[in-house]
């Protein structure tokens, strides 16, 4: 069996989720613009880690961004828009406004982390890991993060960039069962002394220096946080062994809107889902 921190988040949310997700592979025909959108930065960011050129790592974000434009499955929000970004631009209709706007704010973000982080990175060790760890009865767990960095002050860190619209408070990641998984991994492996959020705001502010603020926050993840956790991987293991795919309709609706099973949950209707191998 194998899980990862995002599925076991599936799980716990609902069973018949995973189920539909990770079983079924069904998957929604749209594509929302914070993840499409998180990825092109992430790949952006990547290079600039990997060779601290920070105009190579802006040609990786501007070519992987460039080629969403044109796709018509892509649900953008209304906090992508910033009308002030673009308007010296010339869009062809909402949707492409949406993308400007991005494509702005992803140079922007780029261009502030070359500033304001890179300068505090001694040396990284490693970008992108996406490594497997197994239990003494061969589960898998899947473990990706960001990167491995000696920080200004000596310490090895393992960090993990986020794009975000929300605050992220000054305790995110003693708590977080996040980091809890990628730290217990590879603390060995890594002689790991402390983990971080690097908090890349979506909000820009063209008026003042810098145009945005991003929050930085290392910490130790609580030792109660990460035996939490893992008790949670082993409850949903079991759960999926054992086949218990339950419903639960208070998770239907979230902040972010209607779950994609909505509709396949009460009438079977798989429109706007397709199965992908």
């Amino acid at each position: 069996m194998r899980l990862s921190h995002s599925s076991k988040n599936v799980y716990q949310e609902c069973g018949y989720k995973w189920f539909n997700h990770y079983y079924r592979k069904l998957r929604t025909t749209d594509e929302s613009s914070p993840l499409v959108f998180g990825n092109s930065v992430d790949l952006g960011l990547n290079t600039l880690l990997e060779t601290r050129d920070l105009s190579k790592a802006l040609s990786v974000f501007e070519e992987s961004w460039g080629k969403v434009r044109a796709e018509q499955n892509i649900k953008y929000s209304k906090s992508d828009l910033q009308e002030e970004l673009i308007k010296d631009l010339v869009a062809t209709n909402e949707k492409d406004k949406s993308w400007l706007s991005l494509n702005e704010k992803g140079k922007i973000l780029i261009n502030e982390y070359n500033d304001q982080v890179m300068p505090r990175i001694k040396e990284v060790i490693k970008v992108q890991l996406d490594q497997v760890i197994k239990n003494e009865t061969g589960d898998e767990l899947i473990i990706k993060t960001d990167f491995i960095a000696t920080w200004e002050d000596g310490r090895r860190i393992l960090f993990d960039n986020k794009t975000s619209s929300v605050k992220y408070e000054e305790n995110s990641v003693k708590e977080s069962a996040q980091l809890a998984t990628y730290y217990e991994g590879l603390k060995e492996e890594y002689k790991l002394e402390a983990c971080g959020y690097i908090v890349l705001p979506k909000k820009i502010n063209k008026r003042k220096k810098p145009a945005i603020d991003i929050k930085i926050i290392i910490d130790q993840v609580a030792e109660e946080t990460i035996e939490a956790t893992f008790k949670e991987y082993e409850e949903v293991l079991e759960g999926v062994k054992a086949a218990k795919f339950e419903k639960n309709f208070d998770a239907c609706t979230s902040v972010y809107g209607r779950c994609i099973y909505y509709q396949y949950c009460r009438n079977g209707s798989t429109e706007g889902l397709v199965e992908k191998p």
